[in-house]
């Protein structure tokens, strides 16, 4: 334990006040709001720490919720649980009247202790089980199935009166190859060849109401993607299911709405995002004879993830040669990203100066160094060459965008604690999650 840095044991209660006007730290994309003290939070909580801004929260959901209301459509946001289960931030969204959307068990059970009832629930998985299927009935209004197999067995347990079915497009989008889900080397969803049989076998075992599901990809930032996406599907499908003589009840456009994780890249229009994909949807359901179905999205990312940082504390330097390593109390168990895609997180570095305030170091490196964490593996990276200014032991590291598919994906691999989570509203914190115990391994 560094002197002036201690590992604070992390408080039920307590609150820490900040003053909402100062004006103290700037970071792109809100990860910290304005005025607050990161090492105030750190001799509060301890670290590794992830803390989460409600107000981002709710301006990016009214953002988005307002682009499709705009459209004229029936159309809900079904926040997509998957991104960031913490109770604190699903009731948050439920207030501010979002739905949610599911993909096991366990985020139906999340949702419905959060207060969503069944008819705000979406629930979208694949290789289901049976006890999956009998969840997921019970649990949410609309079911989409990704496979024959799982009608099936969704059939011998009892179809509801409303149901979908996710199609694979012919090609998939994503930020990186392994969050890419469509395309013929992707596991999700049925072949367009299997779609009349879906829903004639559907139709044919009860289903009243029909829906239909597609993932237009994965952090996706060109607006006029998910407008082509859904024109695509639509005249895909569509003649399928007028040979058939089906209308659709609702169209679940799925969600990869992006956010930038680097200077270079520019904000998602949402706004056109939404028109592009109103235009697309009513044309090819008017084509189609498909009905004026609800149209459906699950943003997830776009909603949570610059509300987020995680915080780490510098616990080492070492140099071998020309190389340059920077050790920090947070590894690939708190933020899996960088290790499993090779994805990349803008981060802030911050110090005290004389008169004991945190202060932002300057970027510019006079060599670069590689970022890292504390766990026995050789992908425990955050980012190799990192353009770090020198630091030392107790400086914090301040990780941007963090506030999807961060804590979510930590694990307590090597016995190393998953982190408390914070939440900061009207200038106020509130732990929303305890840091795990030794005795909790």
């Amino acid at each position: 334990m560094e002197a002036g840095y201690p590992r604070a044991a992390t408080p039920k209660n307590e609150k820490v006040q900040y003053p909402p006007s100062e004006k103290l730290i700037i970071l792109n994309g809100m990860s910290l709001p304005r005025g607050t003290d990161p090492f105030a939070l750190v001799e509060t909580y301890g670290s590794p720490l992830y803390v989460y801004d409600a107000e981002e929260i709710r301006a990016r959901y009214r953002r988005l919720a307002a682009a499709f209301a705009a459209t004229g459509l029936v159309t809900r946001a079904h926040y997509a649980v998957k991104a960031n289960m913490n109770a604190e931030i699903l009731k948050l969204l439920r207030a501010e009247g979002a739905g949610a959307d599911c993909a096991s068990p366990g985020e139906l059970r999340a949702a419905a202790r959060a207060g969503f009832a069944p008819a705000d629930i979406s629930y979208t998985g694949n290789f289901e089980s049976s006890d999956d299927l009998a969840a997921a009935r019970d649990g949410a209004l609309y079911l989409n199935l990704d496979s024959l197999e799982a009608f099936e067995r969704l059939r011998r347990l009892g179809v509801p009166e409303t149901l979908g079915f996710r199609v694979n497009p012919d090609e998939g989008r994503g930020a990186f190859a392994q969050i890419n889900t469509g395309g013929e080397l992707s596991k999700f969803g049925l072949s367009l060849d299997e779609v009349e049989a879906a829903y004639s076998r559907a139709r044919a075992a009860g289903v009243k109401r029909f829906g239909l599901h597609l993932m237009p990809g994965s952090c996706i930032l060109e607006a006029a993607h998910f407008g082509r996406a859904v024109a695509q599907l639509l005249e895909r499908v569509g003649p399928r299911l007028r040979a058939l003589g089906l209308e659709l009840a609702y169209l679940d456009m799925g969600g990869g709405f992006g956010v930038p994780y680097r200077d270079d890249e520019n904000e998602l229009d949402v706004e056109a995002a939404a028109a592009g994909v109103a235009r697309a949807m009513r044309e090819a359901c008017a084509r189609h004879a498909l009905g004026a179905p609800r149209l459906l999205c699950e943003p997830g990312r776009y909603l949570v993830a610059t509300s987020g940082s995680l915080i780490a504390r510098v616990v080492a330097t070492k140099r071998r040669a020309e190389r340059r390593f920077v050790g920090l109390d947070a590894g690939m168990t708190s933020l899996m990203r960088p290790a499993l895609y090779g994805a990349r997180h803008r981060f802030d570095v911050f110090a005290r100066d004389a008169e004991g305030r945190a202060v932002a170091i300057t970027r510019r490196a006079p060599s670069p160094a590689d970022l890292c964490g504390p766990v026995c593996e050789s992908s425990d990276f955050f980012e190799r060459e990192a353009a770090l200014p020198e630091v030392a032991e107790g400086d914090l590291v301040v990780f941007r965008e963090a506030g999807a598919y961060g804590f979510v994906m930590s694990s307590s691999y090597n016995g190393r604690p998953r982190p408390p989570e914070v939440l900061l509203d009207a200038g106020r914190t509130r732990l929303i999650r305890e840091r795990q115990s030794l005795e909790d391994l």
